[in-house]
């Protein structure tokens, strides 16, 4: 299964009754699984040699941090456009 299939299965989940302890486990299984589905950088021009922007939270990044694959702030899966 494909993280994007467990999204949609987890969103769909939320829309019935679930108990408290299960919505606060849907919720961070799907935040989770949100940070693991890559999202575009955004160019960015910034004063210290960052050339991208993370669409998560809005950090500055560089090229060895889109190398890694990921914000080295907030741990979100990132790719270029």
């Amino acid at each position: 299964m494909k993280p994007e299939e467990a999204i949609d299965i987890i969103k769909r989940m939320h829309k019935g009754a679930p108990t408290t302890d299960q919505y606060e486990a849907l919720e961070l299984a799907y935040e989770a699984l949100e940070k693991q589905t890559p999202k575009v950088a955004l160019p960015s021009c910034w004063a210290m040699g960052e050339k991208y922007e993370c669409p998560e939270c809005g950090s500055g990044l560089r090229d060895a941090d889109l190398f890694a694959g990921h914000c080295k702030w907030c741990g979100q899966a990132i790719r270029e456009n």
